[in-house]
């Protein structure tokens, strides 16, 4: 949980503040709140200095996961020491943390109101009690498990009072059954949509980083529903139904790498080579994997380079291309397609290559 708390701060709080470092101290603080109509009491991290300054700071909503409360952050990821240490060596800005107490909410609105006692009553306390940067730009959010999901949800539907989330604990779950099962649940037809709508976009935009064949597939795919729905062809539950689909399609992809034995660029190229679907039934899919080690490890060694000014170097890697899916057999009628597909891949590797 600690080297977790430490990515979350990392990814939350890495904003554009340059505050001086000048002891922190956690206490706790209670107040009368309205949509609960009970008291309500909160954790918060107080940065060392605060106390003797006149700055005003981020403040970041750290949310914890279900069945925990307000001290799950203090006691089980150490919040004081790892924030104290981050702020030390300059990786993250002084920053308010505030921890509130949400139980297994959920952070919606069901017996208790507490998303709106989040959005309208915790926000305005923290504004009026502690010395913060009144505006979206220094309002960050993050959370673990449960409050991952809160977190994503409170940014997807209040942009305008959330800067950023650091969702990194959401992300390893992010296309779990459970996730998408909330997702899905959400009273809130629309919001389930669009929550699926940018979950979707946010993970083929990462494939397109890496994997050509896959992120067009997916990418044609999800813009083909959009269409659909967006000319009332299906109603909201069916495309609700279609992005979850959709995810866990995207999620199998994701995985069918690893069950090949194959790194994530080397997956790359394996999908580039079975893309035609005749070649994958000809050849075996050991040899395929080998194929794709082999393109793998060719284009790791090629410089980064600009391929709109390396007409030479696309050339040979053409040829180098060719002789090796003769090599193995590669059905001659698909093999100019398929050079065509491993150059491109080859492309994008080298472009997105440290």
């Amino acid at each position: 949980m600690i080297g977790l708390l430490r990515r979350l701060l990392f990814v939350a709080l890495a904003l554009a503040f340059s505050l001086p470092a000048a002891a922190s101290s956690v206490i706790t603080r209670e107040f009368d709140s309205a949509a609960l109509q009970r008291k309500w009491s909160y954790a918060v991290y107080l940065p060392d200095g605060y106390e003797t300054s006149n700055l005003k700071y981020p403040v970041l909503y750290l949310l914890h996961g279900h069945g925990q409360d307000l001290y799950a952050w203090v006691n089980y990821g150490h919040i004081q020491p790892t924030t104290d240490e981050l702020i030390a060596h300059g990786e993250i800005p002084p920053a308010i943390i505030v921890m509130p107490d949400a139980g297994m909410t959920w952070f919606v609105d069901r017996k208790e109101k507490m998303e709106t006692a989040v959005i309208q009553d915790l926000v305005g306390d923290v504004q009026r009690t502690f010395r913060v940067i009144d505006d979206r730009k220094g309002r960050v959010i993050a959370g673990l498990s449960m409050g991952g999901y809160g977190a994503l949800r409170f940014v997807l539907k209040y942009p305008e009072m959330f800067a950023a989330a650091g969702l990194q604990e959401a992300r390893l779950d992010i296309l779990s059954d459970e996730f998408l099962a909330r997702v899905a649940a959400l009273e809130q037809k629309n919001l389930a949509l669009e929550t699926l709508r940018k979950l979707l976009n946010d993970q083929i935009r990462i494939t397109e980083r890496t994997n050509l064949i896959q992120s067009k597939k997916f990418r044609e795919a999800l813009e083909d529903a959009l269409l659909r729905y967006t000319n009332k062809a299906i109603t909201t539950a069916e495309m609700i139904s279609r992005l979850l689909d959709l995810a866990q399609h995207l999620r199998e992809a994701q995985r069918h790498g690893e069950e090949l034995g194959l790194s994530t660029e080397e997956t790359a190229f394996y999908d580039a080579l079975a893309e035609n679907g005749s070649a994958k039934e000809i050849m075996k899919s050991d040899a395929l994997r080998l194929m794709a080690r082999q393109l793998a490890e060719m284009v790791k060694k090629m410089p980064k380079l600009d391929w709109t000014q390396r007409e030479s170097v696309r050339a040979d890697l053409r040829r180098s291309v060719r002789r090796l899916l003769a090599r193995y057999g590669y059905p001659p009628d698909l093999s100019e397609d398929a050079t065509q597909l491993v150059l491109k891949q080859a492309e994008l590797s080298t472009e997105n290559s440290e």
